[in-house]
């Protein structure tokens, strides 16, 4: 189990209950994935390789996602480069608070530049 990034999944749930935009039911609802593909693989299946793939394949449709449907390629292009490097640097050093900060929580920006 590992409960630090579990936790840091939660602001992504506290996005998803902020969203009341009913036009746009694959944007709402990308948070909400997020959240739980997250609890799933860092607490129930942690050492799972087929959970970790299936996470970090939903995450690269999201990315995608957002890259594409964003006003600010510039600025959602840069974060997304940055926590892409950081996600394969911290491969190497396994450390929780580097995923949580730099993969998962500078995500959140480009995600709420899509609005």
């Amino acid at each position: 189990m590992n409960i630090i990034c579990a936790i840091g999944c939660v602001p992504w749930l506290y996005i998803y209950r902020q969203n009341n935009n009913n036009n746009y039911i694959i944007y709402n609802n990308i948070p909400l994935f997020i959240f739980l593909n997250g609890l799933l693989f860092h607490i129930k299946f942690t050492n799972n390789f087929y959970i970790k793939y299936y996470d970090t394949i939903c995450n690269t449709f999201f990315i995608a996602y957002c890259n594409y449907y964003t006003k600010y390629k510039l600025i959602t292009s840069f974060l997304t480069f940055i926590s892409i490097l950081s996600f394969y640097k911290n491969i190497s050093y396994k450390n929780d608070y580097i995923h949580v900060l730099f993969v998962n929580w500078i995500l959140i920006y480009p995600y709420l530049l899509i609005k």
